[in-house]
């Protein structure tokens, strides 16, 4: 027997809406119960990992915005900006094209690991056989090297070299013996050498602006000695 009661809340409450209020009601409670267990943060729950990556990295939240990003171009320069070369060259590594090998070069170079950077800048290279800047970059990554492991050396032997190297502090980890053509005669011109001041760090640029200052000045007086006097 249906009583009076039943009636009315079988017309108010039709089968199918009350079906559709409690799965409503059960989505509601599960959503509530994400959120307090992910702190109260809403945007996991619309934004893709790459769009929350991309918030972060706008507010200058770069590690954050590293551990969110999924693409790898992305996530390479998030930990760039945040400090973390070796991660940077990492997830450059994940993309193998000449802007990949040039980015992950850069990274290493930041990272002092100039051995590496010089190859993923020769892989650039292949890669785009007519890129100025990344022959530039591995030109004067060489330099760099170069003059490195010359500083080296004459500390091993004793000598004292011209900008004082046991001044400046290297990975002194790494191995000599790298398979690699290294110029014996760089010519860097003040804008290449500007611009290069702007990838490495501070300790490195120091010493390399002092050498190309010196370089400089001797190319000036041997262009005054071939030409004579100025007109």
């Amino acid at each position: 027997m249906v009583t009076r009661v039943e009636q009315i809340t079988r017309a108010r409450w039709p089968s199918g809406f009350l079906k559709f209020f409690l799965l409503a009601t059960l989505i509601a409670c599960t959503v509530l119960g994400l959120l307090a267990w992910r702190g109260g943060d809403f945007t996991g729950l619309w934004l893709t990992p790459d769009q929350q990556g991309r918030r972060a990295y706008e507010a200058l939240e770069f590690a954050a915005a590293a551990n969110h990003f999924d693409h790898p171009a992305w996530q390479g320069v998030a930990l760039y900006r945040s400090g973390q070369y070796d991660q940077s060259a990492a997830a450059f590594g994940r993309i193998p094209t000449a802007e990949g090998f040039f980015n992950r070069a850069n990274a290493f170079m930041k990272g002092r690991a100039y051995g590496k950077a010089i190859t993923a800048y020769q892989q650039a290279v292949v890669e785009a056989p007519g890129w100025a800047k990344a022959q530039e970059n591995l030109r004067l990554a060489r330099y760099v090297l170069e003059y490195i492991e010359g500083s080296r050396e004459q500390s091993d032997t004793g000598d004292e070299t011209e900008l004082g190297a046991d001044d400046y502090v290297f990975d002194n980890t790494r191995k000599r013996g790298l398979e690699m053509e290294i110029t014996q005669q760089s010519t860097i011109d003040a804008e290449s050498a500007e611009k290069w001041m702007r990838l490495v760090d501070t300790q490195t640029r120091d010493f390399l602006r002092t050498r190309f200052l010196l370089e400089a000045s001797r190319r000036l007086r041997a262009l005054e000695d071939a030409s004579g006097d100025p007109l």
